[in-house]
Parts: structure tokens; sequence; C-alpha cells
């Protein structure tokens, strides 16, 4: 198996219910993303297209970078139970907001760097199911600050819970919709 990685990078806002410091308050930070994928060598050399690999980073921009930029560049990425900013984004209906997702009915997911990753990876894994790509994914490392991230590999994550959350995932509009 072969990998390839594209990085890119969102801004965002978000804070953490119930936290003892400074990340409670609401704050950005510019993160930063690498996107691993894994295909098959001799698949890519066999691909249709004779192209020798299975997507051109430029369309693993376009697909997934623009995911990205469209949905969570620029977005309060908030807990669905955190009341205040709720409210706020009820009165604001132009804000880009994002709420996580990842709890279901039960709601209370803080936007920490681990669950905006964890969330960002089944909806790119999702998406990359619907536009039948050629490749899984391996990796979403997400860096929240220069010197602190989060990995997911979707081979390790549990079994039931991976396939809870692509379904999901795969409910999303956005992701259904997305180019």
């Amino acid at each position: 198996m072969q990998t390839i990685t594209r990085k890119g990078n969102f801004d965002s806002a978000h804070r953490i219910m119930n936290h003892k410091g400074k990340c409670a308050n609401l704050h950005g930070h510019t993160y930063i993303y690498e996107l691993t994928i894994q295909f098959n060598e001799q698949a890519a050399l066999e691909n249709i297209d004779n192209i020798g690999y299975p997507i051109d980073f430029a369309d693993l921009k376009s697909l997934a970078g623009g995911y990205i930029d469209h949905y969570y560049d620029h977005a309060l990425i908030y807990n669905p139970c955190d009341k205040e900013l709720v409210e706020i984004v009820k009165k604001n209906p132009t804000w880009k907001a994002l709420p996580m997702w990842l709890k279901g009915e039960v709601g209370y997911c803080n936007p920490s760097v681990e669950n905006i990753a964890l969330q960002l990876y089944v909806e790119l894994e999702e998406l990359f199911y619907i536009h039948d790509c050629p490749f899984i994914m391996s990796n979403l490392r997400i860096y929240e600050t220069p010197n602190s991230y989060a990995d997911v590999k979707g081979k390790e994550m549990n079994h039931e819970v991976h396939s809870r959350l692509c379904d999901k995932a795969s409910d999303l509009m956005r992701v259904k919709e997305w180019k």
C-alpha cells in the first residue's frame, strides 16, 4: 500500500464548555490539517485513466480541501448544548456556524481538536465513499497549535463506533450535496 498526504488549513472559532482555563472563552485557531489517503499501487497503475495514481493532488484539494473551506473555514464550531452560543447563532442566521454532531441525541460534544478531527474524518470518509474514490482514508491529523495536534487513524478505530459515525455522516446534507 502507498499513501499520499495533502496539507491545508482553516480558521475557526470555538469554546470548550466547563473548561477550567482559557478555553472556556470564545476564541479561534488556525487549524492545520494533514489528510493522508491510502491506495493499492497495482490498482493505481492499472487506473482506467492511465494516470498511475488514484487522485491528482489538485482534485484532492478541490474535493476535500474545498469541503473543509466551505464548511469549516471561518466557522463557529460549537457544542450543541452550549445554550449561550446556540442563542447567539439563532440571532445571527448569516453566521457560518457548525454544531458538533458526534454524540447524536445526547448532544453534548465539545469542539475540542480531538472531536473536530474525528467529526471531519468521518465526513471526509463518507464524501470519498459517495464520490466512489479509489482509495481509503488512512489518517487525518489536525494541529490546533504548532505544538498540539490530534490524529484519527481509520484502521485503528473501533469498528462499531466507526460504522455508527459513518452512518450519521452519510445523513448530513452538506456531505450529500458537496460536488
